[in-house]
């Protein structure tokens, strides 16, 4: 995977609760998240994310980005559905994070 690449540890979350839980448990540097998640959808949690003390870095993936850019978070990247894999190493450049 190439998040492996770039970060010492990846975390996994299967649904919008997990995801919070594991936010308020550990910080993190970055967060990748879809918007379409199970429980609680990505953008409440690109919303908690960006409400912590030390908010990670986001980079937000959805098939619908073009109608959801003006509810996310200031500085967040976010890439429409199909991408490809260089545009995921662009927005860790984009966030500084490679």
């Amino acid at each position: 995977m190439i998040l492996h690449k770039h970060c010492t540890s990846v975390d996994v979350a299967g649904d919008g609760e997990r995801a919070i839980e594991l936010l308020k448990n550990r910080t993190y540097g970055l967060v990748v998240l879809d918007l379409m998640l199970p429980k609680v959808n990505g953008i409440d949690v690109a919303q908690f994310a960006h409400s912590l003390p030390n908010p990670p870095k986001l980079i937000i993936i959805s098939a619908i980005a073009r109608y959801v850019h003006d509810r996310l978070p200031e500085g967040a990247v976010l890439l429409q559905k199909p991408f490809e894999l260089d545009q995921i190493e662009e927005a860790l450049r984009t966030l500084e994070v490679i």
